[in-house]
């Protein structure tokens, strides 16, 4: 292991800023102007290959693992057939902006404008904008709810590894050779597959003339090089890249190396994020095994091909608009990697490559890719050990999931035995069968703290003033919390039905206009059906509905009792208008409210039920549905950083939150609020069914360091966990850091690089993180108490 080079790459990566790039976006425009007559499958696969062919095969120093997006360590690309007017607009603030800036050259703007400019309206986010209605659109700029994947492809999901790595691109070609071959083409429809399979074929033989582009470049440089050492390296890669993927690799470094090509191809093709590792310790033990346990590759030799394979990862970056740039802070392109687990036949999964997993991203610490801990009661002490002392040294990874309860999910959703054993991670925290599934948990955002004010008043939004959602009454005329707790849900059933059915035009428009041949043809069985994934080739389809402010939501209704009901200290039209003037001068009334009014996230039951039948309202109304592919609606209890975006639509509300401030994150308590201990937390966000959330729900918590140091701070972690998961809880993810550490890093950013948090289903640098948020992440309670029965 050489520890200089990875130090030398993970400080290059670390201390790059990102910058805007235009290579992509020029070179689909020409292909979008060659290819205009074909049909729209293959037109993208045909500008799909026209990129790969026309990128310069660019290769930093000292790299082991090779291939980029762009030729710049984090260049960010731009994919002008999914929106160019809005970068138009916003290409001057990329560099200023708050929230994920991003450097653009001068040389760059002068280059990209034009390039944008001549797409005009032929854009997807303005074709399927105008699909929507106005008050879809009016509903996003009110804040109660949003519209997702229509700047972006759909992404979410996971290459079949198992079955691609033994038979590479060719045998994929080979397949779709076979289909077309025994296929007779008698209908409309027969001519439509026969598109599809040849755009797997043109995009597959594109992705391995892209790998030998990398092999001979690493060729030419090696004739040049002069430090033996690295000729030898630049050697092997050519090598590595000569095969890979085109064939199964024939060793460890192959096959990290084909994981690379096929996670970076996807991502060219389509801007979709959310593209899985998948149970990369399963899917490569073989050539590990082959290599290092019974081969003469050193462990740590491997490890070092591991780190370079994550600093890969973390260079990896997606365009966003301002909007999403807030709601999606700090970067994220969740490439989630499942660790652990079961195998498909029941046993356990931990091998060596497991550990290794771990050891390597000790290295680098890298964001990306991000780790997910399958947990169960067969998963080894030594690896649990591992994994919470990464936690308690404040590295806030990995997440930790529920295996068993999964596993249980994907069954009742329709998955097989043995694939229900076989999940990753899609996205945050959204569970699905490994490189059989089309999961789309992008459709949108429903803000129940938004919620309760449009019940408040009556259909009437204060902040945006406008008439918005239904009329449930006048307050006054409600008789008890029931009611209110009534309206609330039937303005949240209101807007999932908005919500669905609009995202299930934006569906359908994928299918129309950006169908992709070549992650359609990694996941099974599109070939199988001749479908695209956009059509519903995959084995598994289903798309996710998130719920922000569930907290919120239920401490308003507590709130709105004690004030109204119980103490009736005035009626709910004077509490309103307390609420319009963001209790200024009711000061007193604010404070019974944080101080004296139970909150969700204390095991209090009756604020603890407000929450869990929210969901269940959220969720009878949501399985009504399906996307235009016939896949589920599934609920999602998952704000990432929309919770600060979403918190600046809403008016100050019953449960003491101030005008403009965020909302709860996730499945979380509001922050600051779960201040009995941590077993009172957990058995709050635990008394949610999860099978009512069977997307995912995901649950920040954080301790102060003191608590959860040594060996007892282990067992502490260990058991809060376990409690979590033995009451059905999905997933847990946990911070260990002061608050005082946090003001430090906003202070002195410089000296912070590699101060990791866990924001939502993915860790963030700290210092990259918008001030908002930093502030919303510092304000989480750090449990210091754990005088409680399990802990």
């Amino acid at each position: 292991m050489n520890r200089d080079r990875i130090e030398m790459m993970n400080d290059r990566l670390k201390n790059s800023k990102p910058q805007l790039d235009t290579e992509r976006a020029k070179l689909v425009t020409e292909a979008y102007a060659k290819f205009a007559t074909y049909t729209p499958v293959l037109r993208r696969a045909h500008a799909f290959a026209y990129i790969l062919d026309n990128m310069e095969a660019n290769m930093q120093d000292g790299e082991l693992i090779v291939g980029s997006q762009t030729k710049r360590v984090r260049g960010v690309p731009v994919f002008p057939e999914f929106g160019a007017k809005w970068v138009i607009d916003e290409i001057d603030m990329f560099p200023v902006r708050g929230t994920d800036p991003i450097v653009v050259p001068a040389e760059t703007k002068a280059e990209l404008l034009p390039i944008l400019e001549s797409w005009g309206e032929n854009t997807f986010d303005i074709q399927s904008t105008a699909a929507l209605d106005d008050y879809v659109l009016k509903a996003q700029d009110c804040g109660v709810l949003s519209v997702g994947a229509r700047t972006t492809g759909m992404g979410h999901i996971s290459p079949d590894y198992p079955s691609i790595l033994p038979v590479g691109l060719k045998g994929i070609i080979a397949r779709s050779k076979e289909m077309i071959e025994k296929t007779q083409v008698l209908t409309p429809e027969d001519s439509r597959k026969i598109d599809f399979w040849n755009a797997n074929i043109i995009s597959c033989e594109a992705v391995i003339r892209f790998a030998h582009k990398f092999s001979d470049q690493a060729a030419k440089l090696a004739e040049a090089e002069t430090d033996p050492k690295r000729k030898a390296e630049l050697l092997k890669i050519a090598d590595v890249c000569s095969n890979v993927p085109e064939n199964e690799p024939r060793d460890f470094w192959e096959a990290l190396q084909f994981v690379w090509f096929l996670q970076l191809t996807i991502q060219i093709e389509d801007n979709g994020h959310s593209i899985a590792v998948g149970r990369l310790d399963q899917n490569l033990y073989p050539y590990y095994k082959k290599s290092v346990i019974e081969g003469d590759m050193a462990a740590e030799d491997a490890e070092e091909l591991l780190a370079a394979l994550y600093i890969k990862c973390t260079e990896m970056l997606k365009l966003r608009d301002s909007f999403d740039s807030l709601g999606f802070a700090a970067y994220p392109m969740w490439q989630q990697m499942a660790i652990g687990g079961l195998t498909r036949d029941g046993k356990d999964a931990t091998n060596e490559l497991t550990y290794a997993v771990f050891n390597a991203w000790d290295l680098v610490k890298t964001v990306q890719p991000t780790m997910a801990l399958r947990v169960n009661d067969n998963t080894p002490k030594e690896l649990m050990d591992v994994a919470l002392g990464m936690v308690q040294k404040g590295y806030a990874i990995p997440a930790f999931y529920n295996d068993n309860m999964i596993a249980n999910a994907l069954k009742n959703k329709g998955a097989t035995e043995e694939d229900s054993r076989d999940w990753t991670i899609h996205g945050c925290v959204e569970p699905y069968v490994q490189g059989k599934t089309d999961g789309r948990p992008n459709v949108g955002y429903i803000n129940a703290a938004k919620c309760i004010e449009l019940v408040l008043n009556n259909g009437y939004d204060p902040v945006a003033k406008c008439e918005m959602g239904l009329k449930t009454g006048d307050p006054d005329t409600f008789t008890s919390v029931k009611d209110f707790e009534e309206a609330l849900h039937k303005q949240i059933v209101h807007f999932v039905k908005v919500m669905c059915e609009a995202y299930t035009k934006v569906c359908a428009m994928h299918a129309l206009y950006v169908p992709k041949g070549y992650a359609s043809a990694l996941v099974t069985d599109c070939i199988g059906r001749g479908k695209s994934l956009e059509e519903g080739g995959a084995l598994y389809n289903s798309s996710g509905v998130f719920l922000v402010a569930m907290a919120n939501g239920a401490d308003c209704l507590e709130a709105i009792d004690y004030v109204v009901f119980q103490e009736k200290m005035m009626k709910a039209s004077e509490f309103n208008e307390i609420l319009h003037n963001n209790y200024e001068g009711n000061e007193r009334l604010r404070n019974i409210i944080l101080n004296k009014v139970d909150k969700y996230g204390n095991d209090k039951e009756r604020v603890d039920g407000y929450a869990n039948r929210m969901i269940r309202a959220y969720n009878a109304e949501m399985v009504k549905y399906r996307d235009s592919r016939g896949g589920t609606y599934e609920n999602c209890i998952l704000s990432t950083s929309f919770n600060v975006l979403q918190g600046k639509t809403i008016g100050a509300t019953p449960d003491g939150r101030l005008a403009g401030e965020p909302v709860s994150d996730n499945a979380s308590p509001m922050v600051g609020r779960d201040v009995t201990s941590p077993t009172a937390t957990i058995k709050s966000v635990a008394s949610i069914d999860q099978c009512d959330c069977n997307n995912g729900a995901l649950f920040n918590i954080k301790f102060d360091p003191n608590i959860v140091q040594g060996e007892e701070g282990k067992e502490i972690l260990r058991n809060v966990i376990q409690s979590y998961f033995d009451m059905d809880g999905e997933h847990i993810q946990i911070n260990v850091v002061d608050a005082g550490t946090l003001e430090a890093a906003q202070e002195s950013p410089e000296d912070y690089k590699n101060l990791l948090v866990r924001v939502a289903g993915y860790s963030a640098y700290f210092i990259e993180l918008d001030r908002e948020v930093q502030n919303n992440i510092i304000g989480r309670t750090a449990h210091k108490n754990v005088g409680c029965g399990c802990c």
